[in-house]
């Protein structure tokens, strides 16, 4: 199952919370966008910050593509950002068993 987490920080922090150990695409809201970065759901670099402004996650340049299953990010990418090819970047935060 994918989840697609645009507009609104709320769903996406609860699906974070509750899926701990998924990943997480991140993609530029353009659909012709070919950045598409892989993170695994508890990275720090992604995770709520008191100081961020509203819906700053998912409400601005990015959404978030949300699955427990890395196969399942590249097939949603396949089919809704095709120009991206596959994850343009992994996190070097907290997806380095990942880098290719």
């Amino acid at each position: 199952m994918v989840e697609v987490l645009d507009e609104h920080d709320a769903p996406y922090f609860q699906w974070m919370n509750a899926n701990p150990k998924g990943f997480v695409a991140n993609i530029l809201r353009p659909s012709e966008s070919r950045f598409a970065c892989l993170q695994i759901s508890n990275c720090r670099s992604i995770a709520p910050n008191i100081r961020s402004g509203q819906d700053i996650y998912t409400g601005r340049g990015n959404i978030k593509i949300c699955s427990n299953s890395i196969d399942k990010l590249l097939d949603w990418i396949a089919k809704n950002r095709p120009e991206a090819r596959g994850f343009s970047d992994v996190c070097r935060v907290c997806c380095s068993p990942y880098r290719q």
